[in-house]
C-alpha cells in the first residue's frame, strides 16, 4: 500500500479507482472510474480491453476534471499498462491494487455492483449503445446514497467542489495579502535606506565644506 494515507480517509476529491466490467464472453467492456470520496462515477464503453482504448477512454472522460484528480488506483490488468501516460496526461499519481486485496478498490467494485443492475452478467456489451451507458451513468450519479444521508454522488461532489473553490480563493487572497504586506515593507525599507543615505551624504558634504572653510581661514 503505497498510496498516501489521506486516500484511505475518503475525504478529499480526486482519488479515483478504475476497473473494467467485462461483457458476455469477455466481448466488450465498460471502463468504470469512481471517486472514492463522493462515489461520482464516469463510464466509458469499449469494444475490447486493449490498453490503448483504455488509456484513451480514461483521458477523455477524466480530462474535464483533471485539475482535481490526485491519484488513480488500477486493477492489476494489462489493460492498464499505459498508466504512466495516463498519469502524465491527468497530472495524477498512479497505483495498482495489491494481489488478492479487493479492498484496495472496494469503491469501484461497489459501483460495478450497482451498474450490474442495469447490465447483468452475460450482457453483450457490444450491442449496448453509448447513449444507454450515458443514461446509466446519469442515473447512478443521481441515486441517493445512505452513507451520504441520502444525498446523491453529484450533490456530494458539488458540495466538495464548492468548498474547494472557497478554500482556494481564501488561500489566494491570503497569499495576495502577504505579498501586499511584503511589498509595503519593502517600499518602507527602501525609503528608510534612501533617507539614511541622504543624511550620510548631507553630513559628509557639510563636513567637507567645513574643512575647506577652516583651511581657508588658516591660509589667511
Amino acid at each position: 500500500e503505497k498510496r498516501p494515507k489521506i486516500v484511505a480517509k475518503r475525504k478529499r476529491l480526486g482519488d479515483f479507482e478504475v476497473d473494467l466490467m467485462m461483457g458476455k464472453n469477455h466481448q466488450g467492456a465498460l471502463l468504470v472510474m469512481t471517486d472514492r470520496a463522493t462515489l461520482l462515477t464516469r463510464l466509458h464503453l469499449l469494444s475490447n480491453k486493449d490498453s490503448r482504448q483504455v488509456s484513451n477512454g480514461l483521458k477523455k472522460r477524466l480530462a474535464p476534471i483533471r485539475r482535481i484528480i490526485k491519484t488513480l488506483t488500477f486493477d492489476n490488468d494489462q489493460a492498464f499498462s499505459r498508466h504512466l501516460d495516463i498519469g502524465k496526461k491527468l497530472n495524477a499519481k498512479t497505483y495498482f491494487t495489491r494481489p488478492y486485496t479487493s479492498q484496495d478498490k472496494g469503491t469501484v467494485e461497489n459501483r460495478i455492483g450497482v451498474i450490474r443492475r442495469f447490465f447483468p452478467k452475460k450482457t453483450d456489451l457490444t450491442k449496448i449503445a453509448s447513449s444507454r451507458v450515458k443514461e446509466v451513468e446519469k442515473m447512478i450519479n443521481n441515486r441517493p446514497v445512505r452513507k451520504f444521508n441520502y444525498k446523491t454522488p453529484n450533490q456530494v461532489f458539488s458540495e466538495k467542489m464548492h468548498l474547494l473553490v472557497k478554500l482556494t480563493n481564501y488561500k489566494n487572497k491570503a497569499i495576495m495579502d502577504i505579498k501586499k504586506i511584503y511589498l509595503q515593507k519593502s517600499i518602507l525599507l527602501i525609503l528608510v535606506l534612501t533617507i539614511g543615505l541622504f543624511k550620510i551624504s548631507y553630513s559628509s558634504n557639510n563636513r567637507a565644506k567645513k574643512s575647506i572653510f577652516t583651511y581657508k581661514l588658516r591660509a589667511e
